[in-house]
């Protein structure tokens, strides 16, 4: 078949400028109104077929103008070159181009474009390709699994090695441990037993060595910060040059070449002046922890643990080493207690056992014993305590401190002692005839854990009363309530209370003079206790301990608290 057209490629091009321009038209505007609609929850199906129309002027419409722009061109140029105008030419067996769509007239002379459905053939031919890219797929997640269980083996066969040497870690330090009960044990009663005099010295003149305390922390804390700010400033100063700091703080530094060597060099210099400050903080902490066993607060086996570790701070910190040391105790005491337990629980085996295997017996003064056994026991109610201490301490500091001036007083030692707990559960195991009740005995124990609130005279009655009722509106349960204010003896209120996990612990109450009278008179209650003491002379001791708390003033309605129902 052969005609003969006219071919225009600059009016083919326009052709195909109004298809684009359609299609980029729906793509933005009927984009942006099916997201409007669709945020307004209208249907969106028509703007879904507008959208469709545009996609198939893309894919079907635009390369069929194309490959007839395309032609155009070709027989624009093939014989006449370009004219600029309609070229007539004669078309012999056009190749009949093959459109997925067919076309009707409509009314106002518009074309309405239909595209057939599509065809079973590409259906099964799309089928078969997405069975096969399936197959694909599932070789990559064959191989990705074993990836991953190599990955777990290896995992787990980390952890198991890390596990075994954790083990032998806390077993070696769990041996050193027992060695440093047993060393600071011995040497503790012997302290107790041969330097009473030096004890009694210490508490008469307590005032004394808590102001040089505070005076050696202050002025420690101060040439910390001045070390600090000299070490990063004469590291500077030395690494551009140490002849600039030897001319302006005489230290010798000019000396030093400037680079690495004049930064070590000013760094040595704010790191020696930090030591020494940190020395200072750690002497003040030795002499609070002396005067701590000059009061009766401590124990002879407390003073020579917590006082070794200061002394050795002290020393260390003069070459370094203990500065950090000194930097984490200060860190780990000011720690939430939630932190604390979680790296009590991380430092503790998991199935609850000491690494250290069986205890050895205790040994305490005037005859005083227990039987490996039962310091196993008596471990055991330890470990529960500091367990269970930390969701005591929270919510009872929040309680107390609602009250107007109320503070808690040696909170750092709500921990009762090993070696004081040994003592008062061998004291009472000492007329136990075999086998001794030592469940009975550890039953008794209401100040495993011990708090003390100090409340103003004025405010004493009522603060008592918020403290109590509070206990007790968050699961916590009275145990016991004796309250000697305007008796003779003792005054205070000692109640113990049992918390929602079950441990019992002990708050005393207390104004600030009356604690202040039952620490300096701590001596007189621990020689009262002593299970070998005469009977005149313990009539001697509470007549004087009787003599000291009758210059505590009763606050007002403190006699008349009542007591909370005993369950």
């Amino acid at each position: 078949m052969t005609r003969v057209v006219e071919v225009s490629a600059d009016a083919v091009a326009g052709v195909r400028s109004d298809v684009a321009a359609v299609r980029e038209s729906l793509d933005a505007d009927w984009g942006s109104l099916r997201s409007r609609a669709l945020a307004l929850g209208v249907r969106t199906s028509g703007f879904d077929d507008v959208l469709g129309a545009g996609d198939r002027l893309g894919t079907h419409v635009l390369p069929v103008v194309d490959r007839h722009l395309d032609r155009a061109r070709a027989l624009e140029q093939l014989r006449y070159g370009s004219t600029g105008g309609p070229i007539p030419v004669l078309d012999v067996d056009p190749a009949p181009v093959a459109v997925p769509f067919t076309s009707s007239p409509i009314g106002d002379g518009g074309t309405t474009l239909t595209w057939a459905a599509t065809s079973q053939a590409e259906v099964d031919d799309d089928q078969q390709q997405t069975t096969e890219s399936r197959g694909i797929g599932d070789w990559f997640a064959d191989r990705w699994d074993d990836a991953s269980d190599a990955v777990a083996d290896g995992t787990q066969w980390v952890a198991d090695k890390a596990g075994q040497a954790w083990e032998t870690v806390t077993d070696a330090g769990a041996a050193i441990g027992d060695w440093w009960e047993r060393t600071t044990a011995d040497l503790g009663a012997w302290i107790d037993t041969h330097l009473d005099g030096v004890r009694e010295f210490i508490g008469r003149h307590v005032a004394v060595f808590r102001f040089l305390a505070d005076a050696l922390r202050i002025v420690g804390w101060i040439l910390v910060a001045v070390g600090a700010v000299l070490a990063v400033a004469l590291a500077i100063i030395g690494a551009m040059g140490g002849t600039a700091a030897g001319a302006i703080f005489g230290f010798g530094v000019g000396a030093v070449p400037g680079g690495a060597a004049g930064a070590v060099a000013g760094l040595t210099v704010g790191l020696k002046v930090l030591g020494v400050g940190f020395t200072l903080v750690s002497v003040g902490d030795f002499l609070d922890v002396a005067a701590d066993w000059g009061e009766g607060k401590i124990d002879g086996q407390e003073l020579v643990k917590r006082g070794s570790i200061e002394l050795g701070l002290a020393l260390t910190s003069l070459i370094g080493v203990g500065v950090v040391g000194k930097i984490l105790q200060k860190a780990l005491k000011h720690l939430p207690a939630s932190w604390r337990r979680r790296i009590d629980d991380w430092l503790t085996p998991a199935d609850g056992r000491t690494p250290a295997g069986k205890p050895s017996a205790w040994v305490g003064p005037d005859g005083l014993r227990l039987s490996a056994d039962e310091v196993a026991a008596v471990d055991d109610l330890m470990r529960k305590a500091a367990r269970a201490e930390p969701d005591i301490t929270d919510p009872l500091q929040r309680m107390v401190g609602q009250v107007d001036g109320a503070t808690m007083p040696g909170l750092e030692y709500r921990l009762k002692g090993s070696d004081s707990l040994y003592r008062k559960i061998a004291t009472d195991l000492m007329d136990d005839a075999p086998p001794r009740d030592v469940a009975g005995a550890l039953a008794r124990i209401k100040d495993a854990v011990r708090y003390t609130a100090q409340i103003p005279d004025a405010d004493f009655a009522s603060g008592v009363e918020r403290v109590t009722r509070d206990l007790r509106a968050e699961g916590f349960t009275p145990v016991s309530w004796k309250n000697t204010f305007g008796q003779p003896g003792y005054q205070g209120i000692n109640s113990a209370w049992r918390s929602p996990d079950g441990q019992v612990f002990e708050l005393q109450f207390h104004t600030p003079t009356s604690f202040d009278v039952k620490m300096r008179s701590h001596e007189l209650y621990e020689q009262i206790r002593l299970p070998n003491i005469s009977p005149q002379e313990r009539a001697r001791l509470e007549a004087e301990s009787q003599r000291v708390f009758a210059t505590v003033p009763t606050p007002p309605g403190a006699p008349s608290i009542p007591a909370p129902e005993i369950r």
